[in-house]
């Protein structure tokens, strides 16, 4: 059953507690996540392999500069929150989803990024952007979920 509190409290008037405001903000940027990487892995990886060693070499640097400042707010905002909600919140949704998170920024700076530096410098680009499709459909996996267990929460049924 869906728990229509958050709802009915500001329809009368009432604030949300900062446990559901947290709760929405959290589904809020999985999703926002959830959408962005999908639309990285389906769409602009593979676009790489159409691009010339020089095209590549040129386009690139100005992608990872653009795409950070969507990526990045995101992904602190995700982060932050889902802490903060481990060290006030303990629960196995907290902890499940602050793994999962932890999970993702791993890959991102032990293998995504390094792949992504290793492409701007290397002559072969294929085996490269193969790589970084290989590795992104883990960092989908775990962003997707934990946008699902944030889905569950938010309609109150959580892990």
């Amino acid at each position: 059953m869906i728990d229509h509190e958050p709802f009915l409290a500001v329809r009368s008037g009432m604030a949300p507690s900062l446990y559901q405001m947290l709760d929405l903000f959290r589904l809020l940027l999985d999703f926002g996540i959830v959408v962005l990487t999908w639309v990285i892995q389906l769409v602009v990886y593979p676009s790489f392999k159409y691009l010339s060693r020089n095209g590549l070499r040129e386009w690139h640097q100005k992608y990872t500069l653009q795409i950070s400042f969507i990526v990045v707010p995101l992904m602190l905002g995700q982060l932050a929150i889902a802490f903060f909600q481990v060290f006030f919140f303990m629960d196995a949704y907290t902890i499940s989803s602050a793994v999962l998170i932890a999970v993702a920024w791993f890959l991102t700076f032990y293998f995504a990024a390094p792949t992504h530096h290793m492409i701007s410098l290397q002559e072969d680009h294929l085996p490269l952007i193969n790589r970084l499709i290989y590795i992104n459909w883990f960092r989908t996996l775990a962003w997707n979920l934990a946008f699902i267990i944030s889905f569950l929460r938010f309609l109150n049924l959580s892990v």
